[in-house]
């Protein structure tokens, strides 16, 4: 028996569409709920071509197989400081925010602490001399502590 053109096109379409079928069902799981079947904690990536590929995640991010993100802290603390502009200060565009801020904070005096300095008693003074020897005071107890220079 011979087929029509218009036969054999559906016969060919139909044999072609089973050829389809199977691949998809390979990866796709037909039991009703339309998952595709992937490697544990991978994520569907549309290719440059449209079709959607699994792969898995790479760089500075994990994936859990439960889908949960996430960036360790060596991540964040270790990336350079692109496009920093150092101010007075050693602190270099090449370094990580760690070693920046680790820099600054040696670079800050200890004069920023306000209880290194001796207690100085509210001022009594009766007259002008009076207060100058209480204000006199003040400044020598700030230079002690090193929080007023010589």
């Amino acid at each position: 028996m011979a087929l029509s053109i218009t036969q054999r096109y559906y016969l060919t379409t139909a044999i072609s569409n089973k050829k389809i079928a199977d691949e998809i069902a390979d990866q796709i799981d037909l039991a009703g709920n339309g998952n595709i079947a992937m490697t544990s904690a991978q994520i569907l990536v549309g290719g440059a071509d449209g079709v959607g590929v699994a792969v898995a995640v790479t760089g500075d991010v994990a994936i859990s197989a439960a889908g949960l993100t996430s960036v360790s802290a060596a991540t964040v603390t270790g990336k350079l400081l692109t496009g920093f502009v150092a101010g007075a200060g050693t602190v270099a565009a090449t370094d990580s925010i760690l070693a920046g801020f680790n820099k600054l904070a040696g670079e800050m005096p200890l004069k920023l602490t306000a209880d290194i300095c001796a207690a100085q008693a509210n001022s009594v003074a009766a007259d002008v001399p009076a207060m100058v020897v209480d204000f006199n005071g003040l400044l020598a107890k700030l230079r002690t502590a090193g929080i007023l220079d010589t």
